[in-house]
Parts: structure tokens; sequence; C-alpha cells
């Protein structure tokens, strides 16, 4: 029998990890290489977000930070910090401070801690079984098309992603010669994700149940494991205390913890994010306008919170196997291999629109998954260690499916994904090379359970009308409303909604086309009669058109819907004022100043009631 090849097995080491010769001690140079073809993929990306609307204008969650860090900056404190991840704004606050220019300098710095996480993920596969491992984790993180996408983006899931990276490698090392150290930056790591998304507490107990199951009682004293809980709890506590002295009451995180589970779990929830009732997102983010209405009194941030999660549960508590129904419908859609959006951007519209880098063939979700799916099931074959992997990655699923499931909310596990993915191309190199029945077995079965999993998921339409509607606001404000309308019959195109039939409704009337925005403000009303914004845009078109009676009773609707809005009380008021019917006048332009938040505006405002009070005083003789 001729000798076999130096290289051509793999042993195993005393600690039981199997060590690969074939990487070798090129093994530096190629995780390099994977880690600066995550940055070049990375840059390439932001150097063609530049050139969008996106890199400068915001929506959805991002446009939310934008605001509480610009208020941060100033040193007025943004009254609703409590209910959105108070980390993430103080980092945007922070870098504003040092550079200026935030949105340049946020992304840059997260596509360094994209980076820094294809490291680290390569590093720990290393550790945990061999380099072939590591660096195959390491390549697909790298190419991931999500990682690149969200790392450019003003959200959270950068982070996510990086402090994942960061625990599941220092967890690993706490239990070995990284000792107390190790525990210390595990769970620095893993307050780092709680306080950017509180569900992802849910670690530790994972964690907990693992020691429990390999070390017994012990390994709960274990004062690595302490030093842990000790770090991940100095990390959270200050925000926690922090809201309760901003908030007047105690809530975790944030406050809109309640909101977002009851968003997950109703009765017209479909597994993704929906609140069937009329709650206004944009200026009621959290729900707390809409709960103290239920109320009959104004809600403290807890209070909020407990109201929307006790709506769940007696939702849940009534319709109990629909619950269960629920709960197995989003866990299968966690695997969908499409990119479930909120409300905001994706890869996929960024391909469709703009293509180049996010067009390139990467290794997508899909792609990670039947990876990860056939490394598990190698796993299990061959009792291969994962360390803390199995355990997180089965908290992050469980932290997402408990409230609802998109493509945001999966990033966390893109790491402890990709390490699985890594063990099973390493394991199918070693099929191929050593000619293992058994193994390619193996990999087969996981590949079938990733194929049935994607197979049986429900059909969900890719489509854009959301960022299409952004780009027709974005235009919009620039005075480019040939553009705007362009895009809002996009949107169109893609969903009939009111919010783009409306907005196509002001592009044509800023061109003079009063005739054919009329019948879009019609559409927009038809589509939702209590759409307040259109009933507002319809009267100043009315007005534009001479019908001043018509836009009175356009505006006087737009106000009955939605009372909070100073535009329309300010624009009632002053027609009343040329309709000389003063006294109501007066009255409309005061409820204006009360709802203006623009001082300027409200100078303004306040000039005009001054002017129509001298007016309305008897002359003297």
């Amino acid at each position: 029998m001729p000798p076999r090849r130096a290289g051509s097995r793999t042993k195993r080491s005393p600690t039981g990890r199997r060590e690969g010769t074939r990487c070798g001690d090129a093994f530096p140079w190629l995780l390099t290489t994977a880690v600066v073809l995550a940055a070049v993929v990375r840059i390439a990306f932001f150097l063609q977000l530049r050139g969008t609307p996106f890199f400068a204008m915001h929506i959805s969650d991002a446009k939310i930070y934008m605001e509480i860090a610009a208020s941060v900056g100033s040193g007025a404190p943004h009254p609703a910090s409590s209910f959105m991840s108070p980390l993430y704004p103080l980092f945007i606050a922070g870098i504003a401070s040092i550079f200026g220019n935030a949105v340049f300098w946020v992304r840059l710095i997260q596509c360094v801690l994209g980076t820094v996480a294809v490291m680290l993920t390569g590093l720990l596969g290393k550790r945990l079984w061999d380099r072939a491992a590591g660096l195959s984790a390491a390549f697909l993180l790298a190419l991931s098309p999500e990682a690149v996408f969200f790392d450019n983006m003003i959200l959270v899931e950068s982070f996510l992603v990086f402090s994942s990276a960061l625990y599941l490698f220092f967890a690993e090392r706490s239990s070995g010669e990284g000792g107390i150290l190790g525990g210390l930056g595990a769970g620095a790591a893993l307050g780092l994700a709680v306080v950017t998304r509180f569900s992802l507490a849910l670690v530790v107990p994972a964690a907990l149940a693992e020691r429990l199951r390999f070390r017994g009682k012990r390994g709960i004293a274990d004062p690595r494991f302490a030093a842990m809980i000790a770090a991940a709890v100095l990390c959270v506590v200050p925000f926690m205390v922090r809201n309760a002295l901003s908030g007047g009451s105690a809530v975790s995180v944030t406050s809109s913890g309640g909101f977002n589970y009851y968003a997950g779990n109703n009765s017209a929830c479909e597994g993704w994010y929906r609140v069937p009732e009329e709650v206004d997102i944009s200026r009621d983010p959290n729900g707390m306008r809409y709960a103290s209405r239920d109320a009959g009194r104004e809600l403290t941030p807890a209070e909020t919170s407990a109201h929307w999660f006790g709506k769940a549960w007696a939702w849940m508590k009534e319709h109990p196997l629909d619950w269960l129904l629920l709960q197995a419908r989003k866990l299968l859609l966690f695997f969908h291999p499409g990119e479930i959006d909120q409300f905001g951007l994706t890869p996929s519209f960024f391909r469709h629109e703009y293509g180049t880098v996010l067009s390139l063939p990467l290794p997508a979700w899909p792609v990670l998954l039947f990876l990860a799916w056939m490394g598990l099931a190698a796993m299990v074959r061959d009792r291969a260690p994962s360390g803390p992997v199995l355990p997180f990655a089965a908290a992050v699923i469980v932290s997402t499916v408990v409230f609802f499931v998109n493509g945001r909310l999966r990033m966390p596990v893109y790491p402890a994904l990709a390490l699985l993915g890594g063990y099973g191309v390493r394991v199918g190199i070693e099929a191929v090379r050593e000619r293992s029945l058994r193994r390619a077995a193996a990999l087969a079965g996981g590949a079938a359970f990733a194929a049935v999993s994607l197979a049986f998921q429900p059909a969900i339409p890719d489509r854009h009308e959301r960022p299409y509607q952004a780009l027709g606001d974005f235009a919009f404000r620039a005075g480019n409303y040939a553009d705007a309308e362009r895009f809002f019959s996009a949107s169109l195109a893609e969903v009939p909604t009111s919010e783009a039939y409306m907005g196509k409704g002001n592009a044509l009337a800023a061109q003079g086309r009063f005739e054919e925005a009329s019948l879009r403000y019609d559409s927009a009303l038809a589509l939702n009669p209590r759409n307040a914004l259109a009933w507002f845009n319809a009267g100043n078109l009315a007005l534009q058109r001479g019908d001043a009676a018509v836009a009175l009773r356009a505006w006087e609707r737009s106000i009955s819907l939605d009372p909070e809005r100073s535009a329309p009380w300010r624009n009632r008021g002053l027609l009343l004022a040329r309709l000389g019917r003063i006294a109501e006048a007066v009255s409309s332009l005061e409820q204006a100043v009360e709802l203006e938040t623009d001082i300027a505006v409200r100078k303004s405002l306040r000039r005009d009631i001054d002017a129509l009070r001298r007016a309305a005083q008897p002359r003297e003789p």
C-alpha cells in the first residue's frame, strides 16, 4: 500500500479538537486574506451607497436613531430615548462630536467592526475545530451580502454581529486559558448586545444550561461564569437606572418591549411585525399615545410596555392553540430564504435598484443555512465540540421567535451560522478527500433538512414599495418633483398605498397639474379615508384652485382625525382670518402654536395672532 500524503488526514488533539495540517503555516495569511476581502467588499458597498440618496437620508429606525443622537448631542435628551436601544444613539452622538459627519464615520466604523467580526469568527473556528473550519467560517461571514449591507446601515445590526462574534470568541476562551479575563470579555460583549437588543438576555440561560449539562452544578459556581454575568450586568444596569430616572418608572433597557411583543403576538399576526390597531408608527413608535387613550390617562413608559404585554397575554390566554401555531410558524419563518422586511431597506432592494456590489455571486442567507445544517449534522455525527456556538444560536432564534421575525432580527446569529457552515465545508472537503460515505451521508442529511425547512415556507412577495416611497419623499423635499412623481409611481406599481397616492398627488400639484393631483388625493382617501395628511394636502390643493369652502372642510376633517398636527390648525386659522372670522382664526392659530415644534414657525404664528388681535380691536374715534 502506498504511503499516504502528508496532510491527507486530520488528527485529534488531546483536547478532542481536530487539527488539520493542510492549511499549515498559511493560516495567518489566509485569514488575513479573508479579513482584507471583508474590508474591500464593505468599503466597495460604502462607496456605492454614497452615490444614493439613502446615504444622507434616513427612514424608519435609522431616522429615529439620528434624531435621538442629535438631541443628545445638543444637550437636550430626547424624551423618547428610553423606547429605543440607548447605546447606539450615544455611539452616533459620540462619533458626531469627534468627527462632525456622523453618517460618514458611523458607517465606516461599522465596516471596521464587521471586518473584526470576520477575524474573530475565523480564530474561533480554528480554536474549536481546525484551521480549515475557521477559514471557511471567516470567508462565509466576510462575503455575506446581508452582513455587508447592514454594516453600512445606520442600524444596530452591525453592532449585534460584532458583539455576537466577540461574545462567542471570549466565551470559548473563558473555558480554557482565557480564565476570568475571558469571562469578563464575554460578559462585556454580551452586555453590549443586551443593551442594543434586550431580548438577547436569553443568551444567559442558554449559557447556564450549557454549563449545567457539561459541568454540573459546579459550572454555575465557576468564577469565570460569575465574571461573565457580573460584566454583563454592569453594562446593563446604568442604562436601566438612566431610564428609571428620566422616564419616571423602571423599565428594562427600552420601554418598547411590550409593544414589540404585541406586534408579533396578536390575532392579525402572521409571524412578522403586525399591529392591527391604527397606531401611527411614525408619530407613536411605541404605542404610548394609543395606550394612554385606551387607559384614559397618561401612561409612563413602563406602564405602556405593560399595557401592550397585557393585550398580547390576553389574546394568548383566549386562543392558546392559535398562539402555539403562530410560534411554530415564526420558528419556520426564521429560516425563510427571503428577506422579510419590516418597514425599511433591504439588500434585495439595493440589488434591484442599484446592482453592482450586492449583485455579485455572494453566499447569501440560503447558502449559509444549507452549510450550517450540513455542519450541524456532521458535528452530531462526529460528536465534535461546539463550545458556546449552539447555545448562542438557539438563544438568538428563540429571542426572535417570541417576538416577530424579519431579516434584520436574524443578523446576530450570522457568526454562529458561519461557524457551523465552516465546519460543514471542512467536513465536506474531508469526505471527498477520504471518500468517506458516512461523512457524506451526514452532510446529505443536513442538506435535506435545510431543503425541507426552505421548501415549506409561506410565499412572501419581494416588494419594494416602501423604499420607493422614501425616494419619492426625498426627491420632493429636494424640489425634484418630476423624480418624485417617478418614484411614487414605482411605489404604486409595487403596491397601491394611500401614502404613495398622496405623495404622487403632491408631486403633481407642485408641477401645476392640479386635475391629476386631485384624482390622486381621491385615490389616497378611497384607500384610507382616515389619512389625515391626505385630507390636509387635499385642502391645500382646493385652496390653490380657489375653493375656500372645500379647503376649510378638508382641513377640519384632517384635524378631527389627527388633532395633534400643527399645520392643519395653522392653515385653517389663516383661511378663517381671510374670511373675517377673527375669533375662530385666533383660536385655531393658538392651537397651532401649542403643537408646533419649529421655533421660527411659532414666532411667525404669534406675529399673525398679534396682528389679528390688533385688527379686531375697535378703533378710537
